[in-house]
């Protein structure tokens, strides 16, 4: 039944009323229902960069606040370190890092990790990228790929595309192709291994050298020199 009221020259017309009345309020509802979903997907999105700013210094030191977070957490001028017996004992900086919690692991571009001797002299290596394992807010060990550069004593500089660095053992290897130059000197090689505390380096096979009279070379290398001799 349709129920209409005449008042001079306006009629009303109650369902239409009614139907505009669902309508309104359906519509509010459902703003109603947006906001809410807004605000709790913002609120986990600042918990996510409270997460990584609150985050101790020795851990991400230097970070950013976070450009996005689904499965990983995406970090700028990422550096990390870590204190052993009150001194600094390794660092890693990377110009962009893709930081995955779950997996303790972190993908770095351009990346440099400084391991500090326990001498106060320290090993560097540099790389285009890397993966960068962690337990126990602890570095494992690195994987790092591209234009890499090992720097000895702000003097021996090592080259190489493929090295990983294993924190427990304090060893970099390389499997492949290796230059190692510095003052009056130049060894290429393939396969090294760096011991960093013994500050010694060693090359497995294809040893070529060539050192200038009277140049001074240094301990560690003496070895690939008399290899290659051999």
């Amino acid at each position: 039944m349709e129920l209409s009221i005449n008042a001079g020259h306006r009629t009303v017309d109650y369902r239409q009323m009614q139907l505009t009345f669902a309508v309104l309020t359906g519509a509010y509802l459902l703003f109603l229902a947006v906001i809410v979903i807004y605000r709790s997907a913002d609120r986990s999105s600042l918990l996510g960069a409270e997460t990584a700013l609150d985050a101790p210094s020795d851990q991400l030191e230097g970070v950013h606040a976070p450009v996005q977070r689904t499965s990983s957490l995406h970090l700028r001028d990422f550096h990390r370190s870590e204190i052993q017996d009150g001194r600094l004992a390794w660092e890693v900086k990377a110009r962009d890092a893709r930081y995955f919690a779950d997996e303790t692991l972190a993908q770095l571009s351009d990346a440099a990790i400084t391991v500090h001797r326990t001498d106060g002299s320290s090993v560097t290596v540099k790389s285009r990228a890397g993966k960068m394992f962690i337990s126990e807010m602890a570095l494992q060990r690195a994987e790092l790929e591209g234009n890499i550069e090992v720097v000895l004593d702000d003097s021996i500089l090592i080259e190489t595309e493929l090295a990983n660095f294993d924190s427990k053992s304090q060893e970099i290897t390389a499997p492949g192709s290796v230059k190692v130059s510095g003052p009056g000197f130049v060894v290429t090689g393939i396969g090294m291994k760096v011991y960093i505390e013994p500050q010694l380096i060693t090359l497995s096979r294809n040893v070529e050298s060539q050192f200038e009279q009277g140049g001074k070379v240094p301990k560690f290398v003496e070895s690939m020199k008399q290899k290659s001799a051999q």
